[in-house]
């Protein structure tokens, strides 16, 4: 039979589940358990596995000997690939053969070993993450690297036993997208120590390592169960097991065998070491022993890898040892009902063990659940065609049957139904069937009241009607023409209120539901418009009659539409060019893509009127030479009704006159079909504009002896537009004045048509010799101070050729030089016409005086990096005839003597010009301090049983010596038998003979030293760290309870309450240490529950209050925490509500009696006082117990 594979893709309803773990000592569980998976599905759950180290590299192991028993185990490996360091595969076949349809739900990827790291150090993989391995799927030749989503626990983090690691990786996505799922699976790098393992208790444990990939499937053919998957890590031995799994959120099948599942995933469980055990609480209550093919009571976890009744070997290599590693998926023994009975909510598992040591990563159970089932859902037609016609009305149907084994309430069937189509209404005449329908987004419910979909009862059919929607949505809008219809059902049940949903099928015999096609015959459309119809003729300037045809439109005969209008070129007369035709085309595409035949139309255009043009503006000119040429662009405004007519020139014509003359030119305007008219242009000459000249430049002379009389000729650029103008005297005139005097003469310029200007000739009679005088004879200063006023004195042989001139002083300006600075004072000469000249008087200015000072008082100081640096500051009474002194530092000299050393340093005093003095200030350098001891040493130790000391590094400073002479002497001196001081002295010289003695007594005794501590802890407190106590490499602890210290750190969290001592010695130098410490654990600061979990709580099952004395009552029950002390109070007080199945509130009671016997409050259901039989669910809270609220289901047995 052929099985087909494929995602689901339905909606799944997942089940409330919670998870618990308790212990005595809760210190092994490294990582808390929590849900990977947990769904109720139609499906179950199975494995395949395999090793990665064994005995040898590709060979099988199949001996008996446990993994701690060997010192060479090496890395499996079976892929001749240098890129990997270890490999191995394993096969997944169809786990249900015989079964149609299978859909994998999930594909879980485990990989876990021991990494304890190498003896020096070193990584097992230095080159590799232990977080990533390489994986080979089905039909693969080549490695894919990937990266754990999840590290579910590291134990080198913490330096944890073997160092075990655990890595999870949801493969789902890459496996469902294969050709096909079934083949082999090749998983490489999966990091892990090899050789020998010693854990970090230094207990051989030996290597282990694997890995694990865990298939959830289902299929519409099998039964529902409840499956659940936790991973975490819970290290079991012999001092910390009885660790308890808990699996609740389910109901088990009512009536029948209720079949279970276990999955498990483990390192170091040895396959010759026993006492590991896999629990599961009985109906009893009790613990029993789960036994399994291949796997005994007491040796559980036994290296193997089992798929149901046999080893699993389908794999490569197939050792049936795989030393160390566990994977495992089998049917649990449930002779009876014995361990999970019908209807139970819950189950747990207790990993435990009295000897053998093992480490859970992965536990799973698959279980049967209690649900309704309303698959298959087939949705068919019961009236109409298919194919059908747009507007058609369809009839479906649908023929409902609840084949779970629990009533479904609260059903409805929902679709957003197609655009396509609308609702029409409801033909089933079944009662308790409504419905709602949006016609905006087009969603139609169908509700059916509860009872008509229980178990046993009769199909329920339901008949309505679709209509399709008119032609001219599939025209306009959407021509899909097929399409699906498919509906949801969505539900509860009664006993497993979880929703559930099943969709519909219009093909039942289909894995995967399928919708109900419809196809719609395709509709068409034509034009209405009839042919030549939209034709028109005009004349080509009748803008209006063309915009009007080109706005026609064509109509179609059914629906509306987008046209698309090809517009076409103008085609032009090959006579007449303004005239011709336009040829418009219409067509369109409907939403079906079919493209309709173009409809035409054509547009005639004629041309007869002649073109306009206006006569030219006049020309305007000065002279015959200025008439333009010939220009048919004068005519600037021709134009015509179609097209750009041609300007062309005709004749000229004159009037024969002067001043003015007019000359008429004609054109011709001509359109492209010949029409014409004719126009003048006038052409007027008349010279109006002035000739031109300039003045003659200006004349100087000194008398009037030298004026010449008028001449025209002294205008000489005279000129005209049109002809050569005329020059002639017309006056002269003078302005009566003295140095200067002005003539002016003016003269006419003018042309042959009596245009005329005037140009005036200046002449200017005047005086302009200079008067003479020499520069005054320089003078020589010390300072600025003596600088005198100016003076007009100092001029002294001023003179002129007609008058007595005046001096005048006129600016000061220095050459801002020094030493000498010249100043130069400037002096003018003037006569009367204002005739002058300068005369400039130097004086030199130049200090020669040298400045004054004394020597700076002498300085005294202790070591030559005491001298202070030069200062010019130290010379105070500096001084200056003409300026303030600056002062420098010149240089120094010394005596080169050691410990009297004199430097003298030389000081210049120099004035603004440079005359300088020198001064000499001393220094004397004279070093009378001794050294200074540094190190901090005890001057007096005192040495019970101890080692002598190192003679300490004594270091000294002196304020100038950097070398010292530090001489050191020890003497000892004996005061009794084993007593004695030592006496050790330092003796340091400075350079100059300065010394310091220090002195250090060592007083020596011998002596045994012993010491008790008690230290009381709390079971949550902080661990002790003992090293703190004692780490000296001669020391060494003693104590029964070494066991319990990790790497000597004392947790108080993992041990029971009592008292451990560890006792300290170290012997050293003929004297011993002994140190006791004693650690009282106590709960002191716990504070308990009253009860101390659910499972000290009892409550009824059962009520039938029938007079027989048994189950008359709803009983709850419990235990006080044996934990909680005496003097502590549990006012425990219990409450409780009561529901019935539509979740309506039945009873409730705020301080229950334990005496409800089926009582309801007056009018709760009917008339009744009493509760009809059935099924109810409570919800209970035992106030000040420290639990939660506890839920749950009780089946009432009442007479009516």
């Amino acid at each position: 039979m052929k099985t087909v594979i494929f995602i689901s893709k339905s909606n799944t309803t997942y089940f409330l589940f919670a998870f618990f773990m308790s212990m005595v000592v809760n210190a092994q569980i490294q990582k808390a358990f929590t849900p990977r998976y947990n769904e109720s599905i139609k499906g179950d759950v199975t494995i395949i596995a395999n090793n990665m180290i064994s005995r040898t590299v590709t060979n099988n192991y199949d001996g008996e000997d446990g993994n701690h028993d060997f010192t060479d185990n090496v890395y499996v490996d079976i892929d001749n690939d240098s890129t990997t360091f270890n490999s191995s595969s394993a096969n997944f076949t169809n786990p249900e053969p015989n079964l149609e349809c299978l859909f994998l739900k999930k594909v879980y990827l485990y990989w876990a070993a021991a990494d304890k790291e190498q003896d020096n150090g070193d990584e097992n993989q230095p080159d590799w993450d232990y977080y990533d391995l390489k994986l080979m799927l089905p039909g693969e030749s080549i490695y894919t690297t990937i990266t754990a989503d999840d590290i579910i626990y590291r134990g080198r983090d913490t330096h944890f036993s073997n160092d075990p690691f655990i890595c999870f990786k949801d493969i789902t996505a890459s496996v469902l997208a294969l050709t096909d799922v079934y083949g082999t699976y090749q998983v490489a790098n999966v990091e892990t120590k090899t050789g020998a393992l010693q854990d970090h208790f230094d207990t051989r444990t030996g290597t282990s390592g694997g890995w694990q990939i865990v298939f959830v499937y289902e299929s519409p053919e099998l039964p529902s169960k409840n499956i659940s998957l936790f991973d975490g890590y819970a290290h079991v031995t012999r001092d910390f097991n009885n660790f308890d799994i808990d699996f609740n959120g389910f109901q088990a099948i009512p009536v029948g065998a209720v079949n279970a599942k276990v999955v498990i995933g483990s390192l170091e469980g040895d396959r010759d070491l026993i006492g590991d055990k896999l629990q599961i609480k009985d109906v009893s209550n009790n613990f029993v022993d789960i036994t399994a093919p291949q796997r005994n009571s007491n040796n559980f976890f036994n290296s193997r890898i089992t798929v149901g009744n046999t080893n699993y070997t389908d794999r490569n290599p197939s050792s049936t040892n795989t030393l160390g590693f566990d994977a495992a998926v089998f049917q649990l023994d449930n002779n009876n009902n014995s361990i999970i009975a019908n209807n139970q909510t819950s189950a747990t598992l207790r990993l435990t063990s009295n000897q053998e040591t093992y480490g859970l990563f992965l536990v799973g159970l698959s279980i049967d659940v209690w649900e309704p089932d309303l698959s298959p859902l087939p949705l068919t037609i019961s009236s109409g065609n298919n194919p059908s016609n747009p507007g058609d009305i369809i009839g479906f149907n649908f023929d409902i049957l609840n084949s779970g084994n629990d009533d479904a309430v609260n059903l409805t069937l929902s679709s957003t139904l197609p655009p396509q189509v609308t609702f029409s209404g409801l033909n089933s005449t079944q009662n308790g069937i409504t419905y709602s329908y949006d016609n905006i987004t087009n969603e139609l419910i169908f509700y059916i009241e509860d009872g008509l979909a229980n178990v046993g009862n009769q199909s329920l059919n339901i008949d309505f009607d679709l209509q399709i929607n008119d032609e001219c949505y599939f025209l306009e809008d959407n021509c899909d023409l097929s399409f699906g219809i498919q509906f949801i059902a969505t539900y509860n049940g009664v006993e497993n209120p979880i929703e559930q949903s099943t969709t519909s099928s219009s093909d039942v015999t289909f894995c995967n539901p399928i919708p109900y096609v419809i196809n719609i015959n395709q509709p068409f459309v034509n034009w209405a418009t009839a042919v030549g119809a939209l034709d028109r003729t005009m004349d080509c300037a009748d803008t209006e009659a063309f915009n009007a045809a080109q706005n026609l439109i064509p109509e179609t005969d059914k629906c509306v539409f987008t046209l698309n209008k090809t517009s076409g070129a103008f085609i032009q007369d090959p006579d007449c060019p303004s005239a011709g035709t336009y040829t418009n085309t219409w067509s369109f595409t409907d939403a079906c893509g079919v493209t309709i035949e173009e409809f035409v139309q054509t547009i005639s255009i004629t041309d007869e009127i002649p073109p306009t043009a206006s006569n030219p503006v006049p020309n305007y000119v000065q002279c015959i030479a200025d008439i333009p040429p010939i220009d048919i662009e004068i005519i600037t405004d021709e134009a015509d009704n179609c097209s750009i007519p041609t300007v062309v020139f005709i004749n000229e014509v004159s009037d024969n006159n002067s001043c003015p003359e007019t000359i008429t030119r004609t054109y011709r305007v001509i359109d492209d079909c010949n029409n014409y008219i004719e126009v003048s242009h006038n052409i007027i000459i008349n010279d109006d504009i002035l000739p031109t000249a300039s003045n003659p430049e200006t004349t100087y002379i000194y008398s009037y002896n030298n004026l010449e009389p008028p001449n025209p000729e002294v205008v000489i650029d005279e000129a005209d537009n049109c002809s050569i103008p005329t020059v002639a005297f017309v006056s002269e005139t003078s302005n009566n004045s003295t140095c200067p005097e002005t003539i002016t003469r003016i003269y006419s310029v003018t042309d042959d048509c009596d245009n005329t200007i005037n140009v005036t000739h200046i002449i200017i009679i005047e005086d302009d010799e200079l008067p003479t005088a020499s520069n005054p004879v320089p003078i020589v200063l010390q300072c600025i101070e003596d600088l005198p006023e100016p003076d007009v004195n100092v001029v002294t042989n001023a003179a002129d050729n007609s008058s007595i001139p005046i001096v005048a002083f006129v600016s000061e300006t220095s050459n801002n030089s020094t030493c000498p600075e010249i100043i130069t004072r400037l002096y003018s000469v003037t006569d009367d016409c204002g005739n002058y000249i300068e005369v400039s008087h130097d004086i030199i200015i130049n200090d020669e005086t040298p400045p004054t000072a004394s020597n700076p008082v002498t300085i005294y100081v202790q070591c030559i990096q005491e001298i202070p640096a030069p200062d010019i500051n130290v010379v105070i009474d500096e001084f200056d005839n003409c300026s303030i002194p600056t002062v420098t530092y010149i240089s120094e000299f010394s005596v080169n003597q050691d410990c009297l050393e004199i430097i003298s340093r030389i000081y210049a005093i120099t004035d603004d010009c440079g005359n300088s003095i020198e001064v000499i200030q001393d220094i004397y350098i004279e070093d009378t301090s001794a050294p200074t001891l540094v190190t901090d040493i005890e001057e007096d130790i005192i040495l019970n049983c101890e080692e002598i000391p190192e003679i300490p590094l004594v270091e000294f400073t002196d304020n100038c010596s950097s070398d010292i002479s530090i001489v050191f002497e020890e003497e000892e001196i004996e005061i009794n038998e084993g007593n004695y001081e030592i006496i050790r002295t330092w003796l340091a010289t400075d350079q100059c003979g300065n010394a310091v003695y220090t002195v250090q007594t060592l007083h020596v005794f011998t002596e045994n030293e012993s010491s008790t501590e008690v230290i009381s802890v709390c079971i949550d407190e902080d661990s002790i760290d003992l090293s703190t106590y004692g780490s000296h490499p001669n020391g060494y602890w003693e104590s029964d309870s070494l066991a319990v210290l990790n790497e000597m750190v004392f947790n108080p969290e993992t041990v029971p309450i009592g008292e451990y001592m560890f006792t300290y010695t170290l012997n050293f130098n003929q004297c011993s240490i002994y140190r006791e410490i004693i650690i009282s654990v106590n709960d002191d600061c716990i504070e308990y529950k009253c009860i101390q979990s659910m499972f000290d709580v009892n409550i009824s099952k059962l009520v039938t209050p029938n007079g027989d004395l048994k189950n008359e009552t709803m009983k709850v029950a419990y235990t006080i925490n044996p934990n909680v002390g005496k003097d502590e109070a549990c006012d425990i007080k219990t409450t409780i509500k009561m529901f019935n199945r539509w979740g309506s509130k039945v009873f409730e009671s705020d301080d229950y009696l334990n005496d409800w016997d089926g009582r309801s409050p007056v009018n709760a259901i009917g008339k009744s006082d009493k509760l009809p039989s059935g099924t109810y669910y409570y919800v209970v809270n035992l106030v000040n117990s420290g639990l939660k609220p506890i839920q749950g289901y009780i089946l009432l047995g009442t007479e009516q």
